[in-house]
């Protein structure tokens, strides 16, 4: 079932409704005393939810680790992982102070990255980019670029 298409893409508009729904949280309003805040809250466990189910389904239909092609073996399903562990921790644990919880929600932001593993082509062009990055940050003045005419 996780690897259907019609699992795949509910998962992916929950990614995106999360993400926009995230955009929309109010960070001035910590406490939440605000009707927009609260209800937005409630539509993060919501998603939670259906991000754990989900990581548990794939868990149970591809293994963790110990054989190829396990969940944990991709490094796109590592970092799925831990934005649903990061979400969970900070949901079970309340906090009113700055703490290492507050920090922890700032990794729901990368939620949206989870949607580069649902569509290949993308994956493939931040796969390459990433590839890319060590040459460009070692050459910084690479003298092998093209020079636009002054």
């Amino acid at each position: 079932m996780s690897s259907s298409s019609l699992f795949g893409n509910v998962i992916l508009v929950c990614i995106m409704l999360s993400s926009a729904m995230l955009a929309a949280e109010d960070p001035l309003d910590a406490a939440q005393n605000g009707f927009r805040n609260w209800l937005l809250s409630q539509f993060d466990y919501f998603f939670t939810g259906i991000f754990t189910v989900e990581l548990l389904l794939k868990l149970v239909t591809y293994g963790l680790v110990l054989h190829r092609g396990a969940f944990l073996r991709s490094a796109f399903n590592v970092l799925d992982a831990l934005v649903v562990c990061v979400s969970l921790v900070s949901m079970l644990v309340k906090s009113g102070s700055i703490s290492v919880v507050k920090i922890l929600r700032v990794f729901r932001v990368l939620r949206p990255l989870r949607a580069i593993n649902r569509a290949k082509g993308l994956k493939t062009y931040l796969s390459s980019c990433v590839s890319f990055l060590p040459f460009e940050i070692s050459n910084p003045n690479n003298d092998n670029q093209a020079q636009f005419p002054k």
